[in-house]
């Protein structure tokens, strides 16, 4: 298996195969749809990651962005999700790699209590809290 980089140029050519991967992540949450999510890739604001076998087929896609801040540097993970989970969990371990290799300071995530199981490693401290004030979606 290998953890491969999919510049914004080529994100067309993958998105059937990375998507259904990705919809239950996106799924989880109400600010992003999968259309916005391409849009987001395809302008280099986001970089999507495709693990696959040396036959092409694809296991899982993750998604990330970096934060900026005046005192830090983070990757953070905004989407993954893929099928047997044992055979690409090791993309956390790249993701790591990647941020040790470009200067980060921190990996952040946000995702439901069940990754707390799988990441141990992580240190779960903040909790996020929204109330819904308005009517539809913008």
């Amino acid at each position: 298996m290998d953890t491969l980089y999919i510049p914004p140029a080529r994100v067309d050519s993958v998105w059937e195969l990375v998507g259904k991967f990705l919809q239950k992540a996106v799924d989880q949450q109400d600010g992003y749809l999968m259309e916005d999510v391409k849009v987001m890739l395809l302008m280099g604001k986001w970089q999507l990651w495709v693990v696959a076998d040396d036959d092409n087929e694809v296991f899982a896609a993750g998604i990330t962005r970096v934060d900026t801040y005046p005192r830090k540097k983070v990757l953070v993970i905004c989407f993954i999700g893929g099928k047997s989970m044992k055979d690409w969990k090791y993309l956390w371990d790249d993701f790591e790699a990647t941020a040790v290799q470009n200067g980060f300071n921190e990996i952040e995530f946000q995702g439901r209590k069940g990754w707390m199981r799988e990441m141990k490693d992580y240190t779960f401290t903040d909790v996020v809290g929204y109330k819904k004030i308005g009517g539809d979606h913008v």
